[in-house]
């Protein structure tokens, strides 16, 4: 070997990053280094290597060449070789005469290609995917950890070091949940729109590089900043190049009209068939939907039974709850009390809210497992500590009703309010008993009307509120009140008198029947009179059987 050396570095630190792959790190006492260069490992024991340099590191950035001063890691690649064979203190060098020719008999032996060049490009990249690997696997030890502000640092170091799409899609979702108030995530002093804005930077960035998600995601903060057209635009060119995110959600933004694209629910059931048919669960659930319900096709109970099927044996939990309550109603499927219980528990144990409490309902009625009200109470208690609306309501009753726990009017009344906060119908009515009767609060009878009224025009409505508020109108139709001036409060106040008190009072007081025919008469005319009907043929479709009855009675009149 030559004894004038071009190239000279200590080894101050030795890496094994994630394939084996070893990076010696120290700082450059002499000479020049380039990605591709040939150096010498001088061993303490006599022994010396001939490695190959597959890429540089300096200050967290990848270079093509290297000079002497600068602190550096070496991605080292040679045959045989491993973190044993180099030790802090070893030297490698390279000689003044250091030649290439045997460059492209080492790419051969290493890779099985002859293209230098190639070969350099190849470990360049795997470097940069060993890097960045290392970073998004402690970013992600980190989100475990709920540690998000750490596991942001360790995804700006990815993308910084080897530009990697999926950390620059992590770090847009970051800046994303900044914006949602997400809990444990930290603004640092960024405004709203600075925060959308960070997103979009990131997600710019990795769809670039082709990560669907964070091509799906530009929509949804392009949508958040009021861009709608953009958004939508965005979002269908996504989908028609075949990104499965995008088609399921252009799919419910032609079938629902909350999202404000123009409706058309045979183009949402086409787009959600086409994310469905490249297995995207949750697109195979709203096509199941779409059948279960009609929506864009002709109902089809079995096609929804088999949609859901795929989706749950994809091990999606919603799929695998929805494919429960098929077997527990016999939806396209035989009933099967035991499959549905068997469903249930699969999603349920993947932490899915709905499902623990659809367990928590196999326990406490009997469906494919015995009876034990412990066990139901455990199920829903576990969806009560994700925030389920349903879970809150249900635990509420039990303390209301002293049923499996100690009673508390208090509790009950709190949970009915984080409940019907979050639109859960019945809640909405609890908590209006509450407020009619003083449970767990002080009695305020438009309170209580008003959350009635909530609960009946609910997106699913509780039927016995549509009661609260159809007897509420019913008793006074001959109260001697002019029915169209009749203000809410005054319905209000009918609310705690109870339907039967004024079904007894003797008829005489209220005149004859034929009055009495024509005041009904006169007050169905009304608004008042219409809204009667409407809560009562609410709570009728629902089952309820009292409205049924007051139907009956009062369509003679209309």
């Amino acid at each position: 070997m030559a004894e004038e050396k071009s190239f000279e570095m200590t080894v101050s630190k030795v890496l094994q990053i994630q394939g084996g792959r070893i990076v010696a790190c120290g700082k450059i006492s002499k000479g020049s280094l380039a990605k591709g260069d040939e150096v010498y490992l001088d061993k303490a024991d006599g022994s010396a290597w001939k490695i190959c340099i597959a890429g540089i590191e300096n200050n967290r950035k990848l270079v093509e060449k290297i000079s002497a001063g600068n602190e550096v890691g070496l991605l080292l690649s040679a045959t045989g070789f491993s973190k044993e064979n180099v030790n802090v203190g070893d030297v490698l060098y390279k000689e003044i005469t250091n030649a290439n020719d045997s460059e492209s008999d080492f790419f051969s032996e290493i890779f099985g290609i002859n293209d230098a060049e190639e070969k350099a490009e190849t470990s360049k990249e795997s470097f940069v995917d060993d890097i960045s690997a290392d970073f998004i696997k402690k970013a992600k030890e980190a989100e475990q950890k709920k540690d998000y502000k750490l596991a942001l640092e360790h995804y700006l170091k990815a993308s910084d070091y080897g530009d990697s799409a999926e950390a620059q899609c992590q770090i847009g979702e970051y800046y994303y949940n900044v914006f949602q108030e997400e809990e444990g995530y930290e603004a640092d002093g960024l405004s709203d729109e600075q925060c959308l804005d960070k997103a979009i930077e990131y997600y710019q960035k990795a769809a670039e590089k082709g990560n669907k998600h964070a091509e799906y995601k530009l929509y949804e903060t392009f949508f958040d900043k009021g861009e709608k057209e953009k958004a939508f635009k965005m979002l269908e060119e996504s989908a028609e190049s075949g990104n499965p995110e995008s088609q399921n959600m252009l799919g419910t933004c032609k079938t629902f009209e909350r999202f404000g694209m123009e409706i058309n629910e045979e183009e949402g059931v086409k787009w959600y068939r086409m994310a469905a048919e490249q297995g995207y669960a949750e697109a195979q659930c709203n096509l199941a939907f779409c059948y279960k319900r009609g929506i864009g096709v002709e109902p089809d109970m079995e096609e929804a039974y088999k949609w859901y099927k795929i989706a749950a044996e994809q091990g999606y939990p919603e799929g695998q709850d929805e494919l429960g309550n098929c077997y527990e109603l016999g939806i396209g499927v035989e009933e099967n009390p035991e499959e549905a219980y068997k469903w249930y528990r699969k999603a349920a144990e993947q932490g899915d809210a709905d499902a623990q409490c659809d367990v928590g309902d196999c326990y406490k009625d009997g469906i494919g497992v015995e009876v034990d009200f412990y066990q139901t109470i455990e199920w829903y208690t576990k969806a009560l500590e994700q925030g389920e609306a349903r879970a809150q309501y249900f635990i509420g009753y039990c303390y209301e009703m002293g049923d499996g726990m100690e009673e508390n009017k208090e509790m009950a009344y709190n949970l009915y309010q984080k409940a019907a906060e979050q639109e859960y119908a019945n809640a909405q009515y609890r908590l209006g008993l509450c407020y009619e009767h003083g449970r767990g609060t002080e009695i305020d009878v438009e309170k209580a009307y008003a959350y009635y009224k909530i609960a009946a025009d609910n997106v699913v409505p509780a039927p016995l509120a549509c009661m609260k508020i159809a007897n509420a109108y019913y008793s006074q139709i001959d109260s001697g009140l002019d029915a169209i001036g009749r203000t809410s409060a005054m319905v209000a106040a009918s609310v705690l008198i109870p339907i039967t008190s004024l079904i007894t009072i003797p008829a005489a007081l209220f005149g004859s029947s034929a009055v009495r025919a024509s005041k009904k008469k006169k007050f169905l005319a009304t608004e008042a009179g219409k809204d009667m009907m409407k809560y009562y043929y609410i709570a009728a479709d629902r089952g309820n059987e009292e409205a049924k009855e007051k139907i009956e009675e009062l369509s003679q009149y209309l």
